[in-house]
């Protein structure tokens, strides 16, 4: 490069800021050696001209290769859709709209109960972990015990291959395959608590905290301590599990009331290591009465199965329940009581954060009704 002309570019070089990918480019061009110079043509692509044609008529058609800065790294794209454990299961296709062909030759029995299972036990889950797990216990629960697959009945086998074939469709598109099995349980450390076990041995059982009741207003305070008066008044461990379970069953709505009854459970289980109050594995964990009264709708299984229960509460001379229903005139919630004469009221109920509307009430009913007045209602069916 000649000198004026050296001088020119140093000239414009420096009259641009420091750092300037423009100053750094044509710093680059006149310190290149050799007869020619890297820049870029009226098409954008990179070429090589001698200094000449740059100090000639033609120096407006090419440009200075601008400095990308240091380092080779590309930037991080982002995972834009990206399906994982905890997605949405509004983003999987074939949950929302499962394939025709897996219910294809399909008995309308063995579809109905398959139906039944999708739209309760899947559809409503929150994410699509939940979801998976649905299916993979539906498939469990559907498989006969103790029976070779060749003595099922068509119905069962039906029912079971559209459930495996719906599982492989949604592992398929979303490329996350469901975890199989049950997850081994953590040995407990710490003192082994039969159900039996009386309340005399539980150590701080009778305690309250004052930090159960913080944040709570006079209301609040008189609810929780109404319940911790019906817990602490057990004698067995059983019991008290069964207190705690429909207490928190029944103010899941209130979280305040809710924050309060898992403190106070949180307090007594860290005071006596290896105890747990709460019946988290076993959802019927309830009286005799209300677990009675489920088996004769075909018990907490099946409802799960065919309905989606979602949530049992011992009402000590009956049971309540409740399961995803968007009809409301049918209602999501019923509660079957126990009366003197050992018949049953069955009262039906909307259910919704604005509070509990009566919808149908059945008096006077004798047990082997049940399930017939149940689907009569609802539109369910409970039975295979």
């Amino acid at each position: 490069m000649s000198d004026p002309l050296r001088t020119s570019v140093l000239k414009l070089a420096s009259e641009l800021p420091l750092g300037n990918p423009t100053r750094r480019a044509l710093l680059r061009a006149i310190t290149a050696e050799g007869d020619k110079v890297k820049v870029l043509n009226q098409d954008g692509k990179e070429v090589w001209v001698s200094k000449d044609t740059l100090k000639g008529p033609d120096a407006k058609k090419y440009k200075p290769i601008e400095d990308k800065g240091d380092g080779d790294e590309k930037p991080e794209k982002k995972d834009e859709g990206k399906v994982s454990l905890k997605s949405p299961i509004s983003e999987v296709k074939a949950i929302k709209e499962v394939p025709e062909d897996i219910t294809q030759g399909m008995s309308e029995n063995a579809k109905r109960v398959f139906d039944g299972q999708n739209k309760w036990s899947v559809q409503t889950s929150d994410d699509l972990e939940e979801a998976l797990g649905a299916i993979q216990d539906s498939i469990r629960y559907n498989t006969p015990k103790d029976t070779s697959e060749k003595d099922w009945d068509d119905d069962t086998r039906q029912i079971i291959e559209a459930q495996k074939k719906w599982l492989a469709v949604i592992e398929k598109e979303t490329g996350i395959k469901a975890k199989g099995g049950d997850k081994p349980k953590k040995e407990e450390k710490g003192k082994s608590y039969p159900d039996d076990t009386d309340t005399d041995e539980i150590e701080s059982f009778g305690d309250v905290p004052d930090s159960v009741m913080e944040g709570l207003d006079d209301d609040q305070i008189e609810e929780v301590e109404e319940h911790l008066g019906k817990i602490r008044g057990k004698n067995t461990l059983q019991e008290v599990r069964h207190a705690l379970s429909s207490a928190l069953a029944t103010w899941k709505q209130d979280e305040a009331v809710t924050k309060a009854l898992k403190k106070y459970q949180s307090f007594v289980e860290k005071e006596n290591p290896g105890l747990k109050l709460k019946l988290s594995a076993d959802k019927t964990a309830i009286g005799e009465v209300a677990k009675t009264i489920l088996d004769q709708m075909g018990g907490y299984g099946r409802l799960k199965m065919m309905i989606g229960i979602q949530q049992v509460v011992d009402l000590r001379k009956g049971v309540g329940f409740k399961w995803p229903n968007k009809q409301r005139s049918k209602g999501n919630y019923v509660e079957i009581i126990l009366t003197p004469r050992d018949e049953y009221d069955m009262t039906f109920y909307n259910v919704s954060t604005g509070g509990k509307k009566e919808v149908k009430k059945f008096r006077g009913i004798y047990f082997d009704q049940l399930i017939e007045l149940f689907e009569k209602q609802t539109g369910w069916y409970l039975r295979l």
